[in-house]
């Protein structure tokens, strides 16, 4: 059966308009996610944000946020390789609210760095109900020394 794009795009504007029936004005567009609907923890930010170019090579610190409060003393932050991991300076922490990791680094200018937040290996970022962290994938390159 042969089908006229106009009717396609009818039968689609239809089906569209069907599916957000039922929903308030309020409910578009809100995120029903199960991450969204309960517990699980994802990432929310980070410091330097993932993908940021130019990143000062001073800093002494990555930072992780996530949406809910995690384990404590439980963390993965996993190399891709030596050569673009940060230089650990010492033990990771977490804020009050358990909700933010400090790592702290040393840093190199001019240097793409890679830390994965968890890994299909390694899994201790969880929710403080156990619940595990996706794998997150934090790149940053760092600019050129100040002067």
């Amino acid at each position: 059966m042969k089908v006229s794009a106009k009717k396609f795009a009818l039968v689609i504007s239809s089906l569209l308009l069907l599916g957000s029936c039922g929903k308030s004005e309020a409910d578009v567009g809100k995120d029903k996610s199960p991450e969204k609907m309960n517990d699980n923890p994802v990432v929310v930010s980070t410091f330097p944000a993932n993908g940021a170019i130019s990143v000062n090579p001073a800093i002494t610190s990555v930072m992780v946020s996530f949406s809910v409060p995690m384990m404590d003393k439980s963390w993965s932050f996993v190399k891709e390789s030596d050569d673009n991991f940060p230089h650990e300076i010492g033990t990771p922490s977490f804020d009050k609210s358990f909700k933010t990791i400090t790592l702290p680094v040393k840093i190199k200018p001019s240097k793409k760095y890679t830390i994965w937040i968890n890994s299909d290996k390694f899994k201790n970022f969880k929710s403080k109900t156990g619940k595990v962290l996706p794998p997150y994938k934090l790149v940053f390159t760092t600019g050129k020394p100040k002067k």
